[in-house]
Order: structure tokens, then sequence, then C-alpha cells
């Protein structure tokens, strides 16, 4: 256990309920109690959503990973991810860098969907979950 580091990853968000529907639109889930600042790459925007959507991700990534005491896995999405999509990580790129390091993409959604306290929960709508 010497060698070993207990890593957990961070994710920084923000609570914006009163914020106006566009608001909650670009750069929120859950209507508003997660949102994100939108991002910027060569001059392209990435807004707060999708950052939260792969945030979310990322964390049920890291959480099968660890369960699996496969953690070197999550760096290995995060490498792929990073190097081919660089910060504009989209559902697609997601599930590619999911298929390389040979886990399932409903897995994660089902994490994902968990994480909002019921199963089939959609993030890509805010809704009063």
């Amino acid at each position: 256990m010497a060698n070993k580091v207990d890593f957990n990853p961070s994710f920084v968000v923000w609570s914006c309920p009163h914020c106006s529907d566009d608001v909650k639109a670009s750069n929120c889930v859950s209507d508003g109690k997660y949102c994100a600042h939108t991002s910027y790459y060569n001059s392209q925007a990435y807004n707060g959503r999708s950052v939260i959507q792969e945030n979310l991700r990322e964390h049920c990534i890291h959480k099968l990973a660890k369960e699996n005491k496969e953690a070197e896995l999550f760096f290995e999405y995060i490498a792929f991810v990073h190097e081919k999509c660089k910060v504009r990580i989209d559902e697609k790129c997601s599930k590619e860098g999911v298929k390389s390091i040979g886990y399932d993409f409903s897995k994660v959604n089902a994490c994902v969907a968990d994480t909002f306290g019921s199963s089939g929960t959609d993030i890509n709508y805010n809704s009063d979950n």
C-alpha cells in the first residue's frame, strides 16, 4: 500500500436555480441545480451543459474502474478522449473512449442516471430531478 494513491476526481459546478431558462438550457442540468461555465477551445464554444454531462460520465467511469480494481482504466479513458477530442468531449467521443477501455457505455449511462436519484433520468433535459 506504500506506493498507492487514493485518487477521487473533483469537478467544479455551481447552482443557479433562479437563472433564466436560456442560461439553464445551455449551461445546466436538473433545472439549474448543476451548472458549468461555457468553455472555449480554438474559438469554439463548448456549453456548460456538455461540460456537466462529460463530468458525470468521468465520475461514473472512475467509479466503475475503482469498483473493478482497474483504476488505471480511468486514466486511459481521460488520455484517449483528450488526445482524440481535445476539450470538446461530446457523447460520440465519450462512447469511443469507453469502448477503448473495454467498458459498456450503457453501464456508464446507467450510472449517470443514478446520480440523479432514479434510473432512466435523461440529463439532456432540465427536469426537476
